[in-house]
């Protein structure tokens, strides 16, 4: 039976849409620096070397990605200061269209803009404003980002049945994020009841979609028989592509399929070598595996904080495509 942190991480979960950027932002922004230094400094090796050296000393120091944004932003600031004048024009040229015409593309984006301080300070309020206008303009990804203000009380009064239903339209209307959340919430029963079979066929919408939680969550359902015959040899190819975008929960689980042969041959060495990975990653389970702890109870689902952070990433990086 899997024992589930869900239910317990729901009082901290509101908190999360506040605090990105995410890994991915910190990684890009390395990105960024490390081609301006190149681009401005290739004809002049010393100083190449030495702001190599500040950009290294920020990426390596033991602080957090958010701590290392911040620091990254200050030591580089004609980056940012650049891309940040673009964005701000964008979101000016959006603010504008927005009030002449009523575009549900354009009031999507200028919500998205509100809700994660893209372009502009956050504003959980004016983004509620234009993620409703453009919803009742039949925008989906807007649908579903007010759901979760709906949801957690963002910006509006919570009402989470209303929210539900709207996470449903959007999941029937092909939302990746929509389909994940609601998986997650008929297998565990959050607003709904428990029904595995709905939670199956939501987590294989987004799973087939390469969503990297949903294909680890449907990979457990495979293997427990949750919501469908069980079947260790799907659990297992979907535990390696969950793994192979680097899904921390994944990497040991499918280590865990190869240490007891699993749908697959066993495999001693990959199967230490998963937990590393994982280990290195910073996942606990790995941790005690790597510990010398390898009998153990199938463990946990994926908890509400981590599904609600890869479901919000997941729209926050559409949105900068779309902004773009």
């Amino acid at each position: 039976m899997i024992v589930c942190k869900f239910k317990t991480a729901l009082a901290v979960c509101g908190a999360l849409f506040m605090i990105f950027p995410a890994a991915a932002d910190f990684n890009r922004n390395v990105t960024s620096v490390k081609n301006w230094i190149q681009n401005k400094y290739a004809d002049n090796p010393k100083v190449l070397a030495l702001y190599t050296g500040r950009l290294n000393s920020i990426v390596t120091a033991p602080e957090s990605q958010m701590v290392r944004n911040e620091k990254l932003k200050s030591a580089f600031p004609d980056v940012f200061e650049v891309k940040k004048r673009n964005i701000t024009e964008i979101v000016n040229d959006l603010f504008r269209r927005a009030h002449t015409r009523n575009d549900a593309e354009t009031q999507s984006l200028l919500g998205h803009c509100f809700f994660f301080g893209v372009g502009t300070g956050k504003d959980c309020t004016q983004a509620v404003k234009w993620l409703t206008k453009a919803a009742d303009n039949g925008d989906v990804s807007a649908c579903c980002l007010l759901a979760m203000s709906l949801y957690f009380g963002i910006g509006i009064e919570a009402d989470r049945p209303r929210a539900i239903e709207s996470f449903k339209y959007c999941a029937e209307a092909g939302n990746q994020s929509a389909q994940l959340v609601m998986g997650v919430c008929y297998h565990e029963g959050i607003d709904v009841s428990k029904e595995y079979y709905l939670a199956f066929e939501y987590l294989k919408k987004a799973a087939v979609k390469n969503c990297k939680v949903a294909q680890c969550l449907l990979a457990n359902c495979y293997y427990l028989g949750d919501g469908v015959a069980k079947d260790d040899k799907e659990a297992f190819k979907w535990y390696s592509k969950a793994a192979q975008q680097g899904e921390s929960e994944s990497m040991w689980r499918l280590g865990y399929c190869y240490y007891h042969g699993y749908g697959c041959r066993k495999d001693y060495n990959k199967a230490v070598g998963l937990f590393q990975r994982a280990d290195k990653s910073g996942d606990s389970v790995a941790h005690g595996l790597m510990s010398g702890h390898y009998h153990f109870s199938y463990g946990a689902i994926l908890d509400r904080e981590k599904t609600i952070r890869h479901a919000l990433n997941d729209i926050k990086t559409g949105f900068l495509k779309r902004l773009h």
